[in-house]
């Protein structure tokens, strides 16, 4: 385990003004990412002299002289003191920047390398690289990194977590914390920090960084929508750091958030006015499409819908496949703020009501024809048929009704996102789409008249 100081805002400075005089900081810079990387990739501190002068010659390094001594042997054998580490950690992050710089197409390989190293290097080793993140890195890089964290905590986010699950995602958590109160200058030196950083930090371009308000309230927006994905992560212990980060303690007394909801159908038309259907029927069109709809389900043509609640937004996936095989895959998200209307439909078989009710009359109609005949000719047969013919259409009715009613309900949700953004998601479970409709009012809030 690390059990070094956390690097306090004055060796954060003293630091940061060592590395901006530093000569020939460039390619001591690449030097100390690539050692340093190397040793966080095989998760051990043993780097031989050999190998150190090997990479250093690679760099072009013949001399490493730095205020704190050879650069190699700080390499080799660690700091011997908080100031000497935090400036080895703010050579690697600014090593990381120019190796970004000078291959952007790496960039994403990169930044997910430097997520999966800080762990380790932040727990057990004597290099702290995360308070540099926000000083070296221009902010959609510092952007991308916050985001990664989160990432690492959802991959280890489980409905009870282990204890070193829990441990690592509460590093991550403290630094994304971190940031929020560094930029926004609240807490203990942070003002002082963020200052002194926009002084004296340098990009690789050897540019003063300058902490301005907007890159500052850039990082923060970045560490806050990192934190808020968190919120809705399985473990109560990681939602209640995190909830307890953006400065909200309620969670620790309150209920615990509501868990995202998910729904699955296929997809639908959305229903029209009855000028609209009228028009429909009236002009063809609505055969056409039954017919094509037809055809197409006899090809194989399937389109799925996935419905996905967060938080904020609902994330519309669908998925168009032939005979099995994926043709076509659309993502959709939407603002949760642009729904004008959610409903659930649940449509139930007419078709047997019609045909019995037809039966039903006729039998009536045709039996008490034939039994008012049968009574004025006296004829007992035609009395006989006249009433199989109203009991028969009365017991068939009956029977439709008794074996169809209830089945086959075909229950549909449809959303109103504006005129050009309506879905429909049919053939869908009643109770899931009526939790889809309970999670929506929840995340709405109650409506105001």
């Amino acid at each position: 385990m690390n059990d070094t100081l956390p690097i306090d805002c004055e060796q954060l400075e003293r630091a940061a003004k060592v590395v901006a005089e530093l000569p020939d900081v460039e390619r001591l810079s690449a030097f100390a990412h690539d050692v340093v990387s190397r040793q966080a990739e095989g998760r051990t501190l043993i780097g031989g002299r050999q190998y150190i002068e090997a990479r250093a010659g690679e760099h072009g390094l013949e001399r490493a002289e730095t205020p704190f001594g050879d650069l190699r042997t700080l390499l080799e054998q660690g700091g011997d003191s908080a100031l000497c580490r935090a400036f080895v950690s703010a050579l690697v992050v600014r090593g990381l920047a120019q190796r970004l710089r000078d291959d952007p197409e790496a960039k994403g390989e990169q930044l997910q390398r430097f997520v999966q190293h800080s762990d380790w290097l932040e727990r057990s080793s004597p290099y702290q690289v995360l308070p540099w993140v926000p000083r070296l890195l221009p902010a959609e890089l510092a952007a991308q990194v916050y985001d990664g964290l989160a990432e690492a905590v959802l991959d280890d986010d489980h409905e009870a977590g282990g204890v070193a699950e829990r441990a690592r995602n509460a590093g991550r958590i403290a630094a994304l914390a971190a940031v929020l109160h560094e930029t926004s200058g609240e807490g203990s030196g942070t003002g002082a920090e963020a200052r002194a950083a926009a002084d004296h930090d340098t990009t690789p371009d050897g540019e003063t960084k300058a902490a301005t308000e907007g890159e500052a309230g850039a990082l923060q927006q970045a560490a806050r929508s990192a934190l808020g994905r968190l919120l809705d992560a399985r473990d109560a212990f990681t939602r209640s750091l995190a909830q307890l980060a953006l400065g909200d303690p309620a969670v620790l007394s309150g209920p615990p958030r509501p868990r995202t909801a998910t729904l699955v159908g296929r997809a639908g038309r959305m229903p029209g006015g009855p000028v609209r259907s009228l028009l429909r029927w009236l002009t063809g069109w609505a055969l056409l499409s039954a017919l094509f709809r037809g055809a197409a389900w006899c090809i194989g043509l399937r389109t799925a819908v996935s419905l996905e609640l967060g938080p904020r937004s609902l994330q519309v996936s669908r998925r168009t496949t032939l005979l099995g095989r994926l043709i076509r895959e659309i993502e959709q998200v939407h603002p949760l703020s642009a729904l004008r209307r959610a409903r659930r439909a649940a449509r139930y078989p007419v078709a047997h009501l019609v045909v019995g009710v037809s039966f039903l009359a006729l039998g009536t109609l045709a039996g008490g024809v034939l039994f008012v005949d049968g009574l004025r000719a006296s004829d007992t047969q035609l009395i006989v048929v006249a009433a199989g013919l109203i009991g028969g259409g009365a017991l068939l009715d009956l029977a439709l009704d008794l074996l169809i009613s209830g089945r086959g309900r075909r229950v549909a949700l449809d959303l109103d996102f504006g005129s050009d953004s309506r879905v429909r998601v049919v053939d869908v479970p009643i109770d899931e789409a009526d939790e889809l409709l309970r999670a929506l009012q929840a995340a709405l809030g109650p409506v105001k008249g």
